[in-house]
């Protein structure tokens, strides 16, 4: 009998031998552990920091009250406060109030599994972009276990849900890019469009990924007409929801809307300090935030370092001072932008008004300082070596075009980070020119730094000693990180069962509501629930809604004020019989007291 002659099998089916193969289910299952510690430990960390208080966390009590008001009434409405759409988060903490019934702890810690799946989706994105398990496990511990995140794991802003739709769109358009079929390069296209569309409803700047991520798989797969097509298709699709998204909320009821360009333009040439102050600052938040990684990279610099790099680095850094110090009414917490992480812990405590408590003064602010700038030298230097090295490798430097031709499967992916990174900051540039951006907005531009330092790193590791010190380092960095954001995280939602505590002792002693400053989450609060919405001067519809001088809260009228017992007395101030109230602090001094003082009439 003749046999049949051998033919050289299908791409299916090779396809299907590389599934069944059992390396391959070994190496998925090692990940799928690993990115399920990832979660685990990012939970813990957050429990840790024993997050049930009564009270609202910075901007979440404008969220926390759409919230309430969809479980109660099931419509979804805005309140004059918060300028993003929510979406699917409304949804979520409307589900937790149902089942679990209103209060603030429910809605906040049902953020928590959020918290934990960005920290498996990060670690599972790294891995997609080829860092071995070890270093993809760095790269989301550094995210998730930032005094950035931990904070924000527990609240009920937006965002953690942002961070988490990116990585999700991040991953599926890498996986897009990485795919050996048409068929899955496309259903990855549409994968990450829906994550993108999705996403985008509760934090718009998601959509930066499917603009700018899209057309580099186009490019990726330019001979491949199909999934060019489906990329075009859906980034009209992203473009079209994004402008749908928009005008939908610029029509809703007490919307509050993004300031406009031409205003950001004009605010930019007005105070062009300020401006680039900002700007600047968030880069620097930023380097500070992802020292640990930039630490590990440094093993891959060559050991004779090229003077003119430490030179550009020393003249941008010296201007940077320059410019600071010659303006005095800049934010104090040079060098980084503040918001969330301040010298004064979270949120500066000037939420509030209350004061600050007596941590992280003297020389340790100098001292974070100087770490910033050598983070940033050596980030800076170690970037530069690289670029030149591959000029001298090359003889030449490539032209732009040539090089994208070019590009193997890493640098396309670092390309595409990159990209993603620029579209991203580029948005954020108005904020800088309004003074409204915050360090926790450089949380999404994470994975465009840690993963493409990682593999510079990981491409020059032998296993020799200064690549293990170096990783060793990084880690010990880590977990000193991770400490700090897990006594920031405990120091606030303590201190938040302190206020709640005197405020309730207030109103036992038949102070009304109305007439207490707890801070302005507390007071936020109380305007919400006795009118509905802030008097915010941007509220366009209602017509006449918005009160001229009336303020934010014309609702409330405050006679006593709840601050640290250390705090600056004011003339308009007096003392009142109630009792301090002392809470305990992981960050020293670990005892810290508060006390009532009436605001005279």
């Amino acid at each position: 009998m003749k046999q049949a002659p051998a033919t050289a099998p299908s791409s299916t089916s090779r396809l299907n031998a590389m599934q069944s193969d059992p390396p391959l289910r070994s190496k998925k299952w090692t990940d799928m552990c690993l990115a399920l510690m990832c979660a685990v430990v990012t939970m813990g960390c957050l429990a840790a920091s024993y997050p049930v208080a009564e009270l609202p966390f910075a901007d979440d009590f404008s969220y926390i009250f759409t919230a309430k008001v969809l479980a109660e009434t099931g419509r979804l409405t805005l309140n004059g406060w918060a300028s993003a759409a929510l979406g699917p988060q409304a949804y979520w903490g409307a589900s937790a109030i149902k089942l679990f019934g209103f209060s603030f702890s429910v809605v906040r810690l049902s953020m928590v599994p959020l918290a934990g799946s960005t920290a498996a989706m990060a670690y599972l994105l790294a891995r997609r972009c080829g860092l071995r398990p070890g270093l993809a496990t760095l790269s989301a511990l550094t995210l998730c276990l930032s005094p950035l995140f931990l904070p924000l794991g527990v609240s009920f802003m937006t965002d953690v849900p942002g961070v988490l739709f990116c990585l999700i769109a991040l991953h599926a358009i890498v996986s897009a890019g990485q795919a050996r079929s048409r068929h899955a390069a496309i259903g990855c296209i549409l994968c990450a469009v829906a994550a993108v569309l999705v996403g985008g409803t509760v934090r718009q700047i998601v959509w930066v990924v499917a603009l700018a991520g899209v057309p580099a798989v186009a490019w990726q797969a330019r001979t491949q007409p199909r999934v060019v097509f489906a990329a075009t298709i859906g980034w009209v699709a992203v473009a079209l929801g994004a402008w749908i998204t928009l005008r939908w909320y610029n029509r809703q009821p007490y919307a509050v809307p993004e300031a406009p360009l031409a205003k950001a333009a004009q605010a930019a040439i007005r105070h062009p300090t300020l401006f680039i102050h900002n700007a600047v600052a968030l880069v620097f938040t930023l380097v500070l935030a992802a020292f640990p990684v930039i630490l590990a990279s440094l093993a891959a610099a060559r050991r004779r370092l090229y003077v003119w790099h430490g030179l550009v680095v020393l003249t941008v850094l010296g201007l940077f001072i320059a410019v600071r110090h010659r303006s005095p009414n800049l934010p104090t917490t040079f060098p980084w932008i503040g918001n969330i992480v301040t010298v004064y812990g979270v949120l500066d405590f000037g939420s509030w008004d209350g004061g600050r408590p007596p941590i992280l003064a003297g020389r340790l602010p100098l001292a974070l300082s100087l770490l910033t700038y050598a983070a940033l030298s050596l980030g800076l230097i170690l970037v530069g070596q690289t670029l030149v090295g591959s000029a001298r490798r090359d003889h030449v430097w490539l032209r732009l075009r040539a090089a994208f031709e070019r590009l193997t499967p890493r640098q396309w992916i670092i390309a595409t980070l990159i990209a993603f990174a620029a579209g991203y900051f580029l948005l954020l540039l108005p904020r800088c020119a309004t003074n409204s951006a915050y360090d926790r907005y450089v949380l999404p531009l994470f994975p465009a730094v840690s993963i493409p330092l990682l593999l510079i790193y990981q491409a020059s590791d032998r296993g020799d000693r200064p690549h293990r010190l170096c990783l060793a380092a990084a880690w010990l960095a880590l977990a000193a990180f991770a400490l700090f954001g897990i006594g920031v995280t405990q120091e606030v939602q303590s201190l938040a069962r302190a206020r709640v505590k005197m405020a309730d002792e207030l109103r036992q002693g038949g102070v009304p509501r109305i007439e207490i400053d707890a801070g302005a989450e507390y007071v936020g609060w109380t305007q919400l629930e006795q009118e509905g919405y802030m008097n915010d001067s941007r509220i366009v519809n209602p017509p006449g809604a918005y009160r001229r001088g009336m303020g934010l809260t014309p609702a409330c009228h405050p006679r006593y004020r709840i601050v640290f017992a250390n705090a600056p007395w004011k003339s308009t101030e007096a003392a009142t019989s109630f009792a301090p109230v002392t809470y305990f602090s992981y960050m020293p001094p670990f005892r810290r007291t508060l006390q009532v003082r009436r605001i005279a009439q």
